[in-house]
């Protein structure tokens, strides 16, 4: 199984012959060779690229998600509104070469290169325009990359009236469950009742999800750091099967 990807095998007796045949997901790379002087062959799969989404996470904020069959091991190099990142021992996989966007944008166009050495990996180079910060994490099962990035503009200077507010779960998480409504929809109310207040009193004030959609957590960490959050506050209900707890718990 390759991050919600299997591959099919069937095997069939054909005289004294079994032959044995493997379904991959489109665009799968893999390679076979032979051992033991041929009694035995050996399918070979790295780990490589299943998708390339982009999404817009803020004003003047742009996140790629780079999805792999196994958790990435990267580094990156910034020069100027450029940015290098290589991901070690993953090939192109289903990446394309280019990915051209607006040029008023943020992203201007992002590209994939494979680099060949003792592994294969893969360089990915972002060029953009006015880029101030970027961030990069693993998010989900660990075979999502994150890449965030903010503009020049967007980048604030750290101070306690920048608040981030958590609406914890969303989308496909559900959080705590009760028999008419989800936490998921008490947490976004509650967060867009206190974003109201806190703007009302001169606090300037982002949200890591202000509909419902799937956030991941170390998305949303890292949507606070960005943003050089003075404050980032998560808001939960949670639940308990014993009617006599109730109160609030705070981590800080």
């Amino acid at each position: 199984t390759m991050a919600g990807s299997e591959l099919t095998v069937k095997a069939t007796q054909e005289g004294e012959n079994v032959h044995i045949h493997v379904i991959f997901p489109a665009g799968t790379k893999y390679y076979t060779s032979s051992s033991e002087g041929g009694k035995k062959e050996n399918l070979h799969i790295p780990n490589q690229i299943l998708a390339v989404d982009r999404k817009t996470f803020t004003g003047g904020g742009e996140r790629l998600i780079i999805t792999t069959s196994l958790p990435a091991t990267h580094s990156a190099f910034q020069k100027g509104d450029k940015l290098e990142i290589t991901l070690s021992g993953i090939v192109m996989g289903k990446a394309r070469d280019e990915y051209k966007y607006n040029d008023s944008e943020l992203i201007k166009l992002l590209s994939f290169e494979p680099i060949s050495g003792d592994i294969e990996s893969t360089l990915v180079t972002l060029d953009t325009n006015e880029m101030g910060k970027y961030s990069l994490g693993l998010g989900g099962d660990g075979t999502q990359f994150n890449i965030m990035l903010v503009d020049k503009s967007a980048v604030q200077e750290r101070h306690n009236n920048l608040v981030v507010l958590d609406p914890g779960h969303g989308g496909k998480d559900t959080g705590a469950r009760g028999t008419k409504i989800d936490e998921r929809d008490v947490n976004l109310e509650i967060a867009l009742k206190v974003g109201d207040i806190l703007t009302s009193q001169g606090v300037v004030v982002e949200y890591t999800r202000k509909t419902d959609i799937t956030v991941g957590l170390e998305e949303r960490a890292q949507i606070a750091n960005v943003l050089n959050a003075g404050v980032f506050v998560s808001i939960h209900n949670n639940a308990n099967t014993d009617r006599s707890k109730h109160g609030t718990e705070t981590y800080y």
